[in-house]
């Protein structure tokens, strides 16, 4: 399950380090902000590492208490003194876009030289950890359209916020038992680099992000930059085209949202004709 404890002797992955050779289990059983008792490592995360937590404050039922889950941003990155404030200013965004695909940050706070961005803990599992490995596993083209349709409803929805997510992909995306889908870490990529936008965060950004998924979940194998991907079984040439302008970051039938680039993926067929999806 995402949430689940890494065990730091696994036989297959060996003691799990972060950046510099941190072992990712070094925080457990200590205590973020005086309330937050880590008990488990959720994983890396492209701005830091991602643990399970009690929240010792806040009281559910009788007996028990509030699960969440703490990114520890990367040391390098909590070292710029803007940093903090650019990730508050996300975590406003976030909350006034009150959208299901992405949790609201619950607080940020600034815990020794660490900053730590505390959301609801989500249980599923990322796509990454549901996802085979090599040729011929891919998922087929009727379930993966609408989990795509998904993701992108709540992108188009942030990017009409200004809000863009900078690092989408398998690790970032959950799904839970019933099937919902949700976003990790929006915004945090573009928050924690100073100096403005950098290149790859904006709508082209995500669609690239969101082209990568689609691909990987079709093919069940991973994006080579060096070679040209295989078009997926089941998949029309013109679908195939789109896709590939969307792996290029450059529009085709004049999409300018993630939503119309999902669209131009649909076969004008009968899939086209079931989903009834359009461009908003």
């Amino acid at each position: 399950m995402y949430g689940g404890a890494v065990p730091t002797g696994h036989p297959e992955r060996g003691r799990p380090v972060g950046h510099g050779g941190d072992p990712l289990g070094r925080l457990i059983g200590q205590t973020i902000a005086g309330r937050y008792e880590i008990d488990a490592v959720i994983g890396k995360r492209s701005a830091g590492v991602a643990y399970r937590a009690v929240d010792r404050f806040w009281q559910v039922g009788a007996e028990g208490h509030r699960t969440v889950t703490i990114t520890v941003l990367d040391v390098e990155l909590s070292k710029d003194p803007g940093a903090l404030q650019r990730v508050l200013t996300i975590a406003g965004q976030i909350r006034d876009l009150q959208h299901p695909l992405f949790d609201p940050v619950h607080e940020v706070v600034r815990d020794a030289d660490r900053i730590c961005v505390i959301t609801a803990h989500r249980i599923g599992r990322t796509l990454l950890s549901l996802m085979g490995s090599g040729p011929d596993l891919g998922w087929p083209l009727r379930t993966v359209l609408p989990i795509g349709h998904r993701i992108a409803d709540g992108l188009s929805h942030a990017h009409r916020a200004g809000l863009f997510h900078g690092a989408l992909g398998l690790d970032t995306v959950v799904m839970s038992a019933d099937d919902e889908v949700h976003v990790l870490e929006l915004g945090l990529a573009g928050a924690l680099r100073s100096g403005g936008s950098p290149d790859g965060i904006g709508v082209r950004g995500d669609v690239f992000g969101l082209a990568r998924i689609v691909l990987v979940l079709l093919t069940g194998a991973s994006v080579n930059s060096q070679a040209r991907p295989v078009r997926p079984a089941g998949l029309s040439e013109s679908s195939w085209q789109a896709l590939m302008h969307g792996l290029a970051g450059s529009p085709v039938g004049g999409w300018e949202t993630p939503e119309a680039f999902m669209v131009s993926l649909e076969d004008p067929g009968w899939f086209g004709r079931l989903v009834r999806r359009r461009s908003r």
